[in-house]
């Protein structure tokens, strides 16, 4: 990458969103989970099974986990990590490796998008 990238956001709300996904991650996928951090994106990966077809239609809903992993997980994870991102900003897209695994992508603004003001993280 040529050039820095700034990015504007709430760190703790960041911070439970990356929580979230690679607690996902290590739950629902297999090792290595991989978090990597390029330009204004953070993706987390994992070399599981990958995310259902329905999340990946309809996204997260809150106490639904994937019907291969019925008894496993709340179900609130992931529409946590969607939530949070709604809040800052940021958006959370969800894929499946062409090889296998799960990929969750956190778009986060740069700090020359269209500018709000972030919640306190308290709130």
């Amino acid at each position: 990458m040529c050039c820095d990238v700034f990015v504007r956001t709430d760190a703790r709300r960041l911070e439970r969103i990356v929580a979230n996904l690679v607690a996902n991650a290590r739950r629902h996928g297999a090792d290595p989970v991989e978090v990597r951090v390029a330009g204004p994106v953070v993706t987390v990966s994992d070399h599981g099974p990958g995310f259902p077809e329905h999340l990946l239609q309809d996204g997260p809903r809150r106490f639904q986990t994937g019907a291969r992993e019925r008894g496993q997980g709340t179900g609130l994870g992931l529409t946590i990590a969607f939530g949070q991102a709604q809040v800052i900003g940021a958006r959370v897209e969800l894929s499946n490796a062409a090889g296998g695994g799960a990929v969750a992508a956190v778009h986060l603004p740069t700090a020359d998008s269209q500018p709000h003001p972030l919640p306190s993280a308290d709130s």
